[in-house]
């Protein structure tokens, strides 16, 4: 048998481990698909028939061509869907009003933005204009994870925590679904909750979902003080 060159053994684990990279003849590097994002300064919001118009100008959403969930926070409704344009314009029908929090999350080749929560703000000239949602308790109390849970497989669960950084204990006055997805049972400590200084608690979610459920809704954490507001977590299943 003839040996192998240790010079090729070299290239080959060399590529491998990635340490020369693109520099070295035959060292192949595919480029990892980043995952889609949306700008909230390019979107806008108007009064329609029955409800509201969500719209982002061109490159709202990238890239162009992605799918957009949208779903109003305030209401009961079913998410809108949405092929955003080539250029990352979008308009959907919605219903709920102006003064809503809209949640909106892009999807691209099985990659997804992290949520991005709207609300409409009006100005001085009257016409509302849409901006991010500021959580409550300036970012000290907090969950982890932050924005979504799962995808959660048939008959399994996970943890929330509950964080508080605050200076102060904090309420939490309910921990609910939005829509109530029969596929998810909360297991949540008795509430009205308090949640002393540099402490934490913690709730789960088990997905077990039978035929015909929702396999995704959107948990609330309601908080009464020491300042009133809310943080959601989109909870989503995956069905084998």
């Amino acid at each position: 048998m003839r040996p192998r060159s240790p010079s090729r053994w070299l290239h080959r684990a060399l590529c491998v481990v990635g340490l020369l990279g693109p520099l070295v003849a035959g060292c192949v590097v595919s480029p990892q698909p980043e995952p889609p994002s949306i700008v909230a300064g390019l979107l806008s919001i108007e009064s329609s028939s029955g409800g509201v118009t969500l719209r982002g100008a061109a490159g709202a959403v990238s890239p162009g061509g992605s799918a957009l969930d949208t779903l109003d926070l305030d209401g009961k409704a079913p998410a809108g869907a949405v092929t955003v344009a080539t250029d990352g314009s979008f308009a959907v029908a919605l219903a709920g009003v102006v003064t809503d929090a809209f949640r909106l999350q892009a999807f691209s080749d099985g990659l997804r933005s992290d949520p991005v929560d709207v609300q409409s703000h009006t100005g001085l000239t009257g016409t509302p204009t849409l901006g991010r949602v500021t959580p409550p308790l300036a970012g000290c109390f907090t969950t982890a994870p932050a924005l979504e849970i799962g995808p959660l497989a048939a008959s399994s669960s996970t943890t929330v925590v509950l964080i508080n950084g605050c200076a102060s204990p904090v309420t939490v006055g309910a921990i609910s679904l939005r829509a109530g997805s029969p596929a998810f049972t909360l297991g949540v400590p008795a509430t009205p909750l308090v949640i002393p200084k540099g402490s934490s608690s913690t709730f789960t979610v088990t997905f077990a979902p039978h035929a015909g459920d929702p396999i995704e809704d959107v948990v609330f954490v309601e908080i009464d003080a020491p300042e009133a507001g809310r943080l959601a977590l989109t909870v989503r299943g995956q069905i084998p």
